[in-house]
């Protein structure tokens, strides 16, 4: 003689939906943390030179026009200069990049704040963009108002006078007129003006794409086991 058992179970559907969502919603909150910082540890993030580097860009009125530079580029890494001193020090394209958690799709999107969109995608995809070289004051100067002198031989009226000691004497770099470069359409603007423009080619970074690659296996492990509880 065979028994048969039927057994009926009533399943709270709503409350499984929520269970799932919530499971996926910390999942998906838990792989938006982690390729976010894998993006931020491409950059470089450094503090500006304390020493500027200096470059002739041309002439005016048989004066030299020197560029002046805290934050130099390095040769295939996206450099995230940082703001600040200490442990408030924070680079300014490394602190924009943010995730966000979509709920109604299910999805999580790792990017940048709203206000570097076009900076942060130049570097991540490269392109052309058209530089400004700013005059940072109206008349030729010997040094900056920070201090940093023209270089020794690069401005006009250089003297190659040292003293007893074989150690340049101060103020004998000339004067030039200074310029920064900034892009042209966001740079800070000056009242000194423009002294020229230039297009030039940024290439591509991949620092989303690289930091994705490094995370790209924890994605599924991400989701064992994500619903759970009665």
């Amino acid at each position: 003689m065979r028994t048969t058992v039927k057994v009926r179970a009533k399943v709270n559907t709503a409350h499984v939906k929520r269970r799932y969502q919530a499971g996926r919603n910390k999942s998906l909150d838990r792989i938006g943390s982690f390729t976010m910082q894998s993006a931020k540890k491409q950059f470089l993030n450094k503090q500006p030179k304390k020493k500027p580097e200096w470059r002739r860009v041309g002439e005016q009125n048989g004066i030299p026009v020197l560029e002046v530079t805290f934050r130099p580029p390095t040769t295939g890494r996206v450099t995230s200069w940082k703001t600040g001193r200490g442990r408030a020090a924070n680079g300014f394209l490394r602190g924009s990049v943010r995730y966000d958690r979509d709920d109604r799709k299910g999805s999580v999107v790792i990017g940048p704040a709203e206000r570097t969109v076009w900076l942060n995608k130049i570097q991540e995809f490269g392109g052309s963009r058209t530089v400004a070289y700013r005059y940072l004051s109206r008349s030729p100067v010997e040094q900056l108002k920070s201090g940093h002198a023209i270089p020794q031989g690069m401005g006009r009226g250089s003297r190659q006078g040292r003293d007893a000691k074989g150690r340049f004497l101060k103020g004998t770099g000339g004067e030039a007129y200074v310029v920064m470069r900034k892009d042209a359409q966001t740079g800070k603007r000056t009242k000194a003006g423009v002294f020229k423009t230039e297009s030039g080619k940024v290439k591509p970074g991949r620092y989303m794409a690289q930091g994705l690659d490094k995370v790209r296996q924890r994605i599924p492990k991400a989701f064992a086991n994500f619903v759970s509880g009665p």
